[in-house]
């Protein structure tokens, strides 16, 4: 026979599995947005969350030193590869 579970308990239980589960997935977050900033946004203090010039300057920097996609087609065929 099953036990019966409160409302109250249900939605405590609720509230504290999405609290830990924004706790876990905030700087997740926070790396995504400060990807987007400039290097100023992203030292500023304080810090800037929302709020700032969305740039895609990081992205193009990091594809000027190093060809990624090439990398990254490289990881593509080995694990497609490796899978069939």
């Amino acid at each position: 026979m099953a036990r019966t579970v409160s409302t109250r308990r249900t939605a405590v239980v609720t509230a504290v599995a999405w609290f830990i589960a924004l706790l876990i997935f905030f700087p997740i977050l926070w790396t995504f947005l400060t990807s987007f900033k400039s290097e100023g946004d992203a030292i500023a203090s304080p810090p800037v969350f929302l709020f700032f010039h969305w740039t895609t300057e990081n992205y193009t920097e990091v594809q000027s030193r190093s060809d990624y996609f090439l990398h990254f087609w490289n990881s593509v065929i080995m694990s497609v590869g490796s899978t069939l």
